[in-house]
């Protein structure tokens, strides 16, 4: 019994310096930002000079794109499982259904003798 109580603070310690090695002192705050800063208009990208000077043409190439992906997505439009897949696919089900209402009729034949 002594020797349990002994090393019963062990543990303890061991978590008291783990906890202790997690966190740093120095980075528990994110560095202040000026307000001016802060409070200034944003700075518009480079890559979106081409709409301030020309806006109709931006929007022009945009819709353009537009229309290309759409074209793009309609051609992409087509059954997954082509058309022989499909007819195996189906005689399959059926020749299951067939075999599940043979078995059903089997299973009350043999109930009713």
């Amino acid at each position: 019994m002594i020797r349990f109580c002994a090393l019963r603070p062990v543990p303890l310690l061991i978590l008291l310096g783990a906890l202790a090695a997690c966190g740093s002192l120095r980075d528990d705050y994110p560095d202040l930002v000026p307000m001016e800063q802060l409070l200034a208009e944003p700075a518009i990208p480079a890559h979106a000079s081409a709409a301030i000077t020309n806006p109709v043409t931006t929007q022009d190439s945009l819709d353009s794109e537009a229309a290309g992906l759409r074209a793009r997505a309609d051609g992409l439009r087509h059954p997954v499982i082509d058309a022989e897949t499909m007819r195996r696919m189906r005689a399959a089900q059926a020749q299951a259904q067939a075999q599940a209402q043979a078995q059903a009729q089997a299973q009350a034949q043999a109930q009713q003798n």
